[in-house]
């Protein structure tokens, strides 16, 4: 199979579109940063993953006299809303360093009891709240039919059938939201656990990382916590935060 150049027409011309690229690749030279080289996927790897510990704001990056860091929105607008300060870039890349390491050697005491954990979470005490709620489901709508045949032979009151039968559509909008919460839970915690499945066959492989690796940060973490100037987190796709130290 081949592309005939020029067969149909374009919904820009390539002049625009090569001006495009030749602005792109100028803003990432006075960067130092050229698309598709690893300074490019280091920049953006955090990009909407860092949030403020104080306020729950987005941290966005800004570059400093001597080198890249990450502000939080709100402290830039408004310091009196939050104190938080300015964060590096490089001790942040570091730290997930560090973590990663931590648990490919302590995989066995950390990242296993945490499987067995989830597993034993899922198959037991939410499975079996789902269990009883569908039951106690099925009993309301029992009900509700036999108050409503009751009601239909004139052997109820209109009044009390009306309290009653309002009383069991709230008790059933309950009793369905509390069925839809836990059934969230246990997609999310299906979701968690395909993504420590992940993490589990990374550490298995026993490897050390000596520096930062975009990919394998998307891969695994979900966002960055700044607890301050010297401490962050990370939440992991597979749910728990893993604190870290930062110079």
């Amino acid at each position: 199979m081949y592309l005939v150049k020029d067969h149909h027409e374009p919904i820009i011309s390539h002049e625009v579109f090569e001006a495009a690229n030749a602005i792109i690749e100028l803003n990432g030279k006075e960067k130092g940063i050229q698309k598709g080289e690893a300074k490019y996927q280091n920049r953006y790897a955090f990009s909407g993953r860092i949030i403020c510990g104080e306020c729950g704001g987005k941290f966005k990056r800004v570059k400093l006299a001597r080198y890249f860091g990450y502000s939080c929105n709100t402290h830039v607008k408004d310091k009196d809303t939050c104190s938080m300060r300015t964060v590096p870039e490089e001790p942040i890349k570091g730290a997930f360093v560090t973590m990663m390491n931590k648990l490919t050697f302590g995989r066995n005491k950390v990242l296993v009891p945490l499987s067995e954990m989830f597993k034993a979470c899922r198959s037991t005490e939410v499975l079996s709240a789902i269990n009883e709620l569908d039951g106690q489901i099925e009993k309301n709508m029992e009900r509700r039919q036999q108050i409503l045949q009751f009601f239909t032979k004139g052997l109820l009151d209109p009044a009390v059938y009306t309290e009653e039968n309002e009383a069991l559509n709230e008790d059933d909008t309950r009793l369905k939201a509390e069925k839809d919460s836990l059934t969230t839970q246990v997609s999310g915690s299906h979701e968690q656990q395909e993504a420590l499945s992940k993490l589990l066959k990374y550490t298995a492989k026993g490897l050390m990382i000596t520096e930062f690796e975009p990919e394998l940060f998307t891969e695994h973490v979900d966002q960055i916590v700044i607890y301050g100037r010297t401490e962050i987190g990370f939440a992991m796709k597979c749910g728990p935060i893993f604190r870290e130290r930062i110079d």
